[in-house]
């Protein structure tokens, strides 16, 4: 049908032609396949096709090349259903990749889900029973499919297949004196012990040369024979003057012909991006890391010295390997933000009431057990006997918001690209509290740290970017005005309005 309708070469003439004569070649190799069935009729064809499809052996056929005596580069999926009178399997030495096994929450078609166990209080974790049986299960079915890749990539030689694979000095010797005597299929604990290919590779040839010696031509070489090789295969040329004289970095003898080629690759080595500052800036930062970038604050220790703090400063280590056992800052801050952002105030009238409602979160896990004592109960009560308190505490539904997070896009420092809407940075924060009011919105953020009621105002200069900041972000997304911006010291017990109009409450 081909050659009387000259179908092959009017699909070539259609978009993707080498592929589609491909295609078509592909099921002619696969009809002469079938031919040799019994009663190979259409709707037999048919089924023999959809068998082939179901088993996922049905891949797209790789487009030849122009030279037929030429090498081919190619994938071992890409290769399926084709064959080479040469083939070579390199890096075999190379390991599995296993990663599908080692994640801590395993899913199996067979075993379920698995999960590793989880010890919050001691914050470890460890494997369960089904994590164990997960693991070897999706190990299994891995190597599996690698074995699979392996036997359709040997088997697509039809006259020499080359296996090249790195490996420990003495691979080969040592194979031998462990498979020389063995006989038979190779055991399947030892086939689920293979890192790499090489491993059932080596036995495998042990056991064949031992029964069939000259079925493998096997050699070793060292890493001095690879450099020999690559020695070998360089072509050098006689130095003369002018090669002299660039591998030197000294400019040629005479004057250079002026070359526009040369010129325009020149000017692509030297080219100076305009805007590689923008390049080391985030896409996405925290409105703290804006707000307090390169600022600092005194913190002072009496009687012995005095340091300075810098708002960026590196990680911690981790609580399950820090010996100190100390309660961190931040962590009070977290416990404080915590008990105030689900607290009842329908309840919170005394410090024993405050106290009892962050044992209840401790129950409810919004609040580590460790960190109860280092919440200022006093402190909380003060601030919700303010004026602010009270109104917090008496106002409408949906009229107080607790922790809200805050998005917007604002425009970078510096901005060479001269503030370009679609060059912005992605604001990222979370505001303690606001009030909504019929004139406009109360922003309010709260502060744990421990000063002096004299190192207030000192302290809040260091908060005003990051509140104001919160202020405009709320302004600008709601579109309503901004009413007041208030810093909560709570140790302290001081309210500072931030804004033109600055004023303490304590």
């Amino acid at each position: 049908i081909y050659h009387d309708t000259a179908l092959l070469a009017f699909v070539s003439g259609l978009p993707d032609g080498a592929q589609r004569v491909a295609n078509l070649g592909h099921l002619h190799d696969r009809a002469r396949q079938f031919e040799s069935f019994n009663r190979p009729t259409v709707a037999r064809f048919l089924h023999f096709l959809g068998g082939i499809e179901d088993e996922g052996d049905i891949g797209m056929p790789a487009v030849a090349g122009t030279a037929t005596n030429a090498v081919r580069i190619m994938s071992i999926h890409k290769s399926k259903g084709l064959e080479f009178p040469v083939v070579i399997l390199p890096d075999l030495g190379k390991g599995f990749n296993l990663r599908d096994a080692e994640t801590k929450l395993i899913v199996d078609d067979c075993v379920g889900i698995a999960a590793r166990v989880v010890d919050a209080d001691k914050e470890v974790h460890y494997a369960s029973i089904g994590a164990v049986l997960a693991q070897a299960e999706v190990r299994r079915k891995a190597l599996a499919e690698e074995l699979r890749v392996l036997y359709v990539a040997a088997t697509r030689a039809k006259e020499c297949l080359i296996l090249i694979g790195t490996g420990v000095a003495g691979s080969i010797d040592a194979a031998d004196a462990e498979w020389s005597s063995h006989r038979g299929a190779i055991d399947a604990g030892d086939v689920l012990a293979g890192g790499c290919m090489l491993d059932w590779i080596l036995p495998a040839s042990s056991v064949v040369e031992a029964t069939a010696p000259g079925s493998f031509d096997r050699h070793e070489h060292t890493a001095a024979d690879v450099e020999a090789w690559a020695d070998a295969l360089l072509v050098r040329r006689a130095p003369d003057a002018a090669a002299g004289l660039i591998a030197n970095l000294k400019p040629l003898l005479g004057p250079v012909r002026a070359d526009a080629v040369a010129k325009g690759a020149i000017d692509r080595l030297s080219f100076a991006y305009p805007f590689d500052k923008m390049t080391g800036e985030p896409a996405a930062a925290s409105v703290t890391n804006l707000t307090k970038r390169g600022k600092s604050f005194v913190v002072s220790d009496p009687g012995r010295r005095t340091a300075v703090k810098v708002a960026a400063g590196s990680l911690h280590l981790p609580r399950c390997v820090e010996q100190t056992g100390r309660t961190r800052p931040e962590d009070v801050g977290t416990a404080t933000h915590a008990l105030l952002q689900r607290l009842d105030f329908a309840r919170a009238q005394t410090v024993e009431d405050l106290h009892k409602q962050a044992v209840e979160l401790v129950a409810k896990r919004f609040i580590r057990k460790d960190l109860l004592r280092a919440i200022d109960y006093d402190g909380v009560a003060w601030l919700l006997g303010t004026e602010l308190g009270r109104r917090m505490r008496d106002a409408a539904p949906g009229a107080l918001v607790r922790e809200v997070d805050v998005v917007y896009a604002a425009p970078r420092e510096d901005d060479p690209t001269g503030g370009d809407p679609r060059d912005r940075v992605m604001v990222r924060g979370r505001l303690d509290a606001m009030l909504i009011g019929p004139d406009g919105v109360h922003v309010i953020d709260y502060k744990t740290d421990r000063v002096s009621s004299e190192a207030v105002a000192t302290r809040a200069e260091f908060y005003e970017g990051q509140i104001a900041a919160y202020g405009e972000a709320v302004t600008r997304i709601a579109g309503v005005p901004l009413v007041a911006a208030t810093l909560a010291f709570i140790t302290p017990r001081v309210l500072r309005t931030v804004g033109a109009a600055t004023r303490s409450e304590a």
